[in-house]
């Protein structure tokens, strides 16, 4: 079985192609809203008067397109899900760019259905705008979770069974690798015991901060 790695030239071209992509959007909604910031900055009574009302309210001309473009990202962010279930579409293209496409969509729409409602939240609209952010910032938590899976090179999920064999496999190697500073190995692998926390935020946060706690053993072999 190969594990998935970070590295390789065409995962490097894909994540620099998939921050490009993050980054353009980002681009392309902050552009659209500078440039009606002094209509999305007047009180609401007072945005009937301004030359762009007819365009930015929520009903108008361009505050309809980004409310239509925005439901539309937010359908097609659906597709992930339907690549994961639906038999064909298994043999459609690989899980993790789908779920990137899925990511894009559900951080994208957010963002234009916001532009689309010019800051009008209330009401039944302001408890299905703040669903919808949940949401966004749920796909942001589980994609951080997503990626402290260990995968197969084809993108599949292995079981704990699989990780502590495959553990213990590339451990032996870098035991033979290595020779007399194979002494040097539970430092690396971290086998002090692991904070313990009460809380789901503690134990996110650990997570979070494991990815330092390893630069710094990898420094000792440096």
């Amino acid at each position: 079985m190969t594990i998935r790695t970070a590295g390789g030239p065409a995962s490097t071209m894909r994540k620099g192609l998939l921050w490009t992509l993050h980054l353009a959007s980002f681009a392309a909604v902050a552009a659209l809203f500078w440039w009606g910031r002094a209509y999305y900055a007047l009180p609401l009574i007072a945005r009937p008067r301004h030359d762009l009302h007819w365009q930015l309210k929520p009903g108008g001309e361009i505050g309809l397109l980004y409310g239509i473009a925005g439901a539309a990202l937010m359908v097609l962010m659906l597709s992930y899900s339907l690549r994961k279930r639906v038999g064909f579409l298994q043999r459609t293209g690989r899980l993790g760019i789908w779920l990137d496409f899925h990511i894009w969509c559900g951080v994208t729409g957010p963002l234009l259905i916001a532009l689309h409602s010019a800051g009008k939240v209330g009401g039944l609209i302001a408890i299905a705008f703040w669903s919808m952010v949940a949401v966004a910032l749920s796909g942001l938590l589980g994609r951080f979770l997503y990626a402290q899976i260990p995968r197969t090179a084809a993108g599949d999920q292995i079981s704990l069974e699989e990780a502590r064999r495959l553990d213990a496999e590339l451990a032996e190697a870098l035991r033979r690798e290595l020779g007399e500073a194979a002494g040097e190995l539970p430092a690396l692998d971290g086998t002090a015991e692991p904070v313990a926390s009460d809380s789901v935020a503690g134990a996110l946060a650990g997570l979070a901060l494991e990815p330092l706690r390893v630069r710094a053993r990898l420094r000792r072999f440096r």
